[in-house]
């Protein structure tokens, strides 16, 4: 047997191994996909108690659209897909006040008498309820949508409507059937909502363009905003004169009506909370799933009085339903995930105030009469009502979402940065990715009094729980956590071969090393949220491919992974098909293919079997191995044999009869050349080359008298060739 060559070099790599990993959660990101109940999440990544939001009633309908004070103490909400209106008073007693024939009481306002108007949909009409009688049509537009209803100080209503956008305005004498003033009509889709700024003019904003209005009193309007966006959801002002405005943007497949409250819930994409992990097997940030979002946006524009404008807040993949200003300057938003509630204070200030217990889209916020702070969230799909008025909770649990180890892990010490007193942790495991009965029950909580022992069994998903209490009104220490850590171990995992071949070619394949690289520094990676300075330790291989081609070369290749991101070391094996035992090819090799010389083996069917070890990472006694064998593969370096069986001239006329044969392989290719000129191919008598021998047939007719010669080349299947001479002379 020839001597084998090895043609893979060896390249220096960091060793992995099992080493002391953790899982870190300081920033926002980190903590965003947990769950919260009366638990904030500040930007910068604090958990704190949140104000608690109290349940006040639960209506039939799954969806609320408006909400407009009654002026005495309570309020009405509008609802769908039966369009019933109903009261809340300020007692806690809930009634329903109006039950339109149409799906959607979409708008709500309420004049300074009391009396309630309802704009509906489909159908685009106007009620008027007044205190102690019955409803009356008080306006049909000839619209689809009645979007929104606000008064003057004069008392006239200006409603807008879609699916044109327009503005109509009511005298405040109007009484049904008498004609209306069209007191806006523009170029975009719908009018979707109005507000008042703080001098009383009049604001609008429109779908499907995304523009803000200004009417002067005259009644001229201005664009204020040009937001490009697909909807302007909500517009609030300032005592100062300045302007937020919410607006939403889909995913495109439709801008023909404002958008409603689905049911969907939006998933955190990256833009806003940092990009890439750059995580390594010694630190693991708390990261979010990077599912798939619904595509929704919203936005929050800021426009100063002397009218410029700027984007104030954006939280990409969170759907703005409503918007309040608070009397501290903030704002209170409400989106369409799961209940959530974000205060905020400016672009870089703001925080997740509150999980709504039911979930659902926060479509209305509504302050308190005495607009005090106190605030009304309103949700849909499903449809509650909640109060919160900025009282501390006194206490709060937030739960982390599962985090997934890939494979089994022992865990250390847990580790929690916060002040205060009243904070507890929990843990628990499992090996299902959603927690069941399998899963092990909640440790029982502990004050972590700087880290403590996890007791939870050894598993592949791991989750905690923080609990928050308050000292009381007296204590100037609330609880609050700033950054958490827990410490694990992973078992070690055997490497696992995905696959073994020989490659299809007489070829060897040799790395050529890399020049050394000087190290890059990444000032945006090093400021991106959440990634510290941690350093990517991944193994990687320097240098590009050359390859070697000439007969009898053969390449072994193989595909081989490791849970632990070991360096994983190869042997090579070889045996014949008729060999009981295993000749070792090749031993401590660093690269996944391996290339040697096959002449002088004797020519059959063969088998490769690579076995793949960590012992380069992991201490004596704890290295694991995995073995693969191949599928069956040919040596063959010898072409087929050529044997004229029979040849005769007649006249001008010659034929041959050829027997080709090959030991092991299947004869893929037969072609002659008559005197040197072009190639002509030759097919087997049966049509088919698909045998280890084959006959052929040469017929040459019109030959021109004198001699001639033949050169037939057979070709097999390991591309080996044979070639066969034949002379012959032409009367």
């Amino acid at each position: 047997m020839a001597l084998a060559i090895g043609l893979g070099l060896l390249a220096a790599l960091p060793a992995h191994a099992v080493r002391t990993g953790s899982l870190t959660g300081e920033s926002f990101r980190d903590f965003l996909e947990g769950d919260f109940h009366n638990v904030s999440l500040s930007s910068s990544g604090a958990l704190v108690l949140a104000p608690e939001a109290k349940r006040l009633a639960g209506p039939d309908e799954p969806i609320i659209w408006s909400a407009v004070a009654d002026r005495r103490g309570g309020f009405y909400f509008g609802t769908g897909n039966k369009g019933k209106v109903y009261r809340l008073s300020e007692d806690g007693e809930l009634e329903v006040v109006f039950e339109p024939d149409q799906v959607l009481s979409r708008s709500l306002a309420v004049d300074a008498e009391g009396a309630l108007y309802v704009g509906t949909s489909p159908e685009g009409k106007l009620y008027r309820i007044r205190p102690g009688e019955e409803a009356e049509a008080f306006f049909e537009p000839e619209q689809h949508y009645i979007w929104d209803i606000v008064f003057d100080e004069g008392g006239d209503a200006f409603v807008a409507t879609g699916a044109e956008g327009r503005i109509s305005r009511l005298a405040a004498d109007h009484e049904p059937g008498e004609a209306v003033e069209v007191f806006f009509e523009s170029d975009e889709t719908h009018i979707s909502t109005l507000a008042r700024d703080n001098e009383g003019r009049l604001l609008a904003g429109t779908s499907s363009g995304g523009l803000v209005y200004r009417f002067d009193p005259e009644g001229k309007p201005f664009a204020i905003l040009n937001t490009g966006d697909q909807e302007i959801k909500r517009i609030v002002s300032a005592d100062d004169g300045t302007l937020y405005v919410a607006t939403f943007t889909g995913d495109g497949s439709g801008r023909a009506a404002p958008s409603r409250p689905t049911g969907n819930i939006a998933n955190i994409i990256a833009a806003i909370i940092g990009a890439g992990d750059g995580n390594d097997e010694n630190e693991t940030r708390q990261q979010a799933p990077r599912q798939g979002g619904n595509g929704e946006v919203g936005m929050i524009y800021r426009v100063d009085p002397d009218g410029y404008s700027e984007p104030h807040w954006v939280l990409p993949g969170y759907a703005i339903h409503s918007m309040v200003l608070q009397p501290d300057g903030n704002l209170l938003v409400g989106t369409g995930n799961e209940g959530r509630i974000f205060s905020v204070s400016g672009p870089a200030d703001w925080k997740l105030l509150q999980k709504l217990e039911h979930g659902g889209e926060v479509s209305v916020l509504l302050s308190g009469a005495d607009n005090e702070g106190e605030v009304y969230a309103l949700t849909s799909n499903p449809a509650h009502v909640y109060r919160m008025d900025f009282r501390q909770a006194s206490e709060g649990r937030f739960t982390s979402r599962v985090h997934d180890l890939e494979q089994t892990a022992r865990w250390g010490r847990f580790h929690l940065d916060g002040t205060g007193e009243g904070i507890r942790v929990a843990t628990r495991s499992g090996n299902t990715g959603d927690p069941e009965q399998t899963w092990s029950e909640w440790t029982e909580p502990v004050a972590p009094s700087g880290d403590f022992v996890v007791r939870s069994p050894a598993a592949r998903y791991f989750q905690y729980r923080i609990f928050l209490e308050s000292a009381g009104e007296g204590s100037n220490r609330p609880p609050r956590v700033d950054r958490t850590r827990l410490f694990y171990r992973k078992f070690n995992a055997a490497p696992v071969i995905e696959g073994i071949k020989k490659v299809p070619h007489e070829v060897a394949l040799e790395r050529v090393p890399a020049s050394p690289q000087p190290p890059s520094v990444d000032l945006d990676q090093l400021f991106a949220e959440g990634q510290g300075n941690r350093a990517a330790n991944r193994q990687e291989r320097g240098g590009q491919m050359r390859v070697h081609e000439r007969p009898g070369l053969a390449t072994i290749a193989w595909k081989a992974t490791d849970a632990n991101n070991d360096i994983l070391s190869f042997t090579l094996k070889i045996r014949g098909e008729e060999e009981e035992r295993w000749t070792t090819l090749a031993e401590d090799l660093r690269e996944t293919f391996f290339s040697f010389n096959t002449r002088g083996f004797d020519e059959g069917r063969y088998f490769a079997k690579v076995i793949a070890s960590d012992h380069l990472s992991n201490p004596p006694g704890q290295a694991r191995t995995a073995s693969r064998e191949s599928e069956a593969f040919l040596i063959d370096n010898t072409g087929p044999s050529v044997e004229v069986v029979e040849k005769r001239s007649d006249g001008n006329r010659f034929t041959a009869r050829i027997d080709v044969k090959d030991r092991v392989s299947i004869i893929r290719d037969v072609r002659f050349y008559l005197n040197g000129g072009e190639r002509r191919p030759l097919f087997p008598e049966d049509g088919f080359f698909d045998s280890r021998r084959e006959t052929f047939e040469i017929e040459l007719d019109e030959l021109e008298p004198g001699h001639h010669s033949l050169i037939v080349v057979a070709e097999d299947e390991s591309g080996n060739e044979r070639v066969r001479k034949i002379h012959f002379d032409v009367e």
